[in-house]
């Protein structure tokens, strides 16, 4: 049927339109497009290997951040993701270089210089060696984790949460009725196992997504927690907990993520009662330094000396130490001390 009158104008203007936005206006749009994309070629080839990085092409990802640096030599967050693609693909040399290249951009980068110190420890000045894993590497792992810690970590065999009640309850003359709090808490899986032991039972933790799911969490039918505090364990006077208030303190597979134990033990020291005590797992280290980060885990180690020597400085006592498996086949340590009376 053909149309007629004022419903063919209207068709005919339709089509027109249609016509236009076909082969007039699309294609502008697309050239306009491409010549975005060719006037900053580094920056599209970042974009597109940060893609292939998230779903898990390192190869194809590394390739195209290479692309970008040999475009920008200056482009230091290309250098970066390029020495992490590096690193996951097992080429130590090839990721030293580019995580050098991205310090000479960015000396003050923290990220870069644990990434370093894991790869190369050798290639990292003893001015710079890490004393701290970088905060926005630990919120964003666990940020991302949270979700989904229990499951990840019941899978994993995880036995840390037993291993310190295990090691704390022999050294404490009163079993039910303890202030306990849980320093590094995550989603509160140490915690879990003293909720019947405690009047009061106080979470903290540096990583907001952890510090959510730890106050939903629930144990013998009551919240696990009486009070979840976002908080850094580096900054033990920012929180909130009272002073001399605790009996009992969990500090359970969190040392790996601090390196320097000087706030942890400030924070002990201040907020348990004399005679309170505290259980405080460490991952071993690699060479005689007191700590430093494990390259085959990128986390950091603490010598056995070490935690003697700070435990003695702040005015605690050892009652155990000793080798652990917090998880099969995987050695750790445990040492339990007493704060003086």
């Amino acid at each position: 049927m053909i149309p007629s009158g004022k419903n063919a104008s209207s068709q005919f203007a339709a089509i027109k339109e249609a016509a236009r936005d076909l082969f007039i206006t699309q294609p502008q749009i697309y050239f306009a497009s491409m010549r975005g994309k060719l006037s900053d070629l580094p920056m599209t080839n970042f974009n597109i290997g940060c893609d292939f990085a998230e779903r898990g092409a390192m190869r194809d990802a590394a390739m195209r951040f290479r692309i970008a640096v040999k475009l920008d030599p200056t482009f230091a967050q290309a250098w970066h993701n390029l020495g992490v693609c590096l690193m996951q693909l097992g080429d130590k040399d090839k990721a030293t270089e580019a995580f050098y290249h991205t310090i000479r951009l960015r000396p003050n980068d923290e990220e870069a210089h644990y990434l370093l110190a894991t790869v190369n420890p050798a290639a990292v000045p003893r001015d710079r060696w890490p004393t701290r894993m970088p905060h926005n590497m630990v919120t964003r792992f666990f940020a991302a984790a949270a979700p989904y810690y229990v499951q990840v970590e019941s899978q994993n065999q995880y036995a840390g949460p037993a291993v310190c009640e295990q090691k704390l309850l022999p050294h404490l003359a009163v079993k039910t009725g303890l202030n306990v709090i849980d320093l590094g808490c995550g989603v509160g899986l140490a915690a879990t196992a003293w909720r019947e032991k405690a009047a009061s039972l106080v979470g903290v933790d540096l990583v907001p997504n952890m510090v959510a799911e730890a106050r939903g969490m629930v144990a013998n039918n009551q919240k696990l927690f009486n009070e979840v505090i976002e908080g850094d364990l580096y900054q033990p006077n920012d929180i909130g907990i009272a002073a001399e208030s605790a009996d009992v303190a969990l500090v359970c597979s969190v040392t790996q993520f601090l390196g320097d134990l000087t706030g942890l033990m400030q924070g002990l020291a201040k907020w348990l009662k004399p005679g309170g005590i505290a259980a405080i797992t460490v991952e071993p280290a690699s060479s005689q330094a007191a700590f430093g980060v494990v390259p085959a885990t990128g986390r950091f180690g603490h010598s056995a000396a070490y935690l003697q020597d700070i435990s003695k400085t702040y005015g605690f006592s050892i009652l155990l130490q000793e080798r652990v498996h917090l998880y099969p086949e995987t050695t750790a340590g445990i040492v339990v001390i007493k704060k003086g009376a």
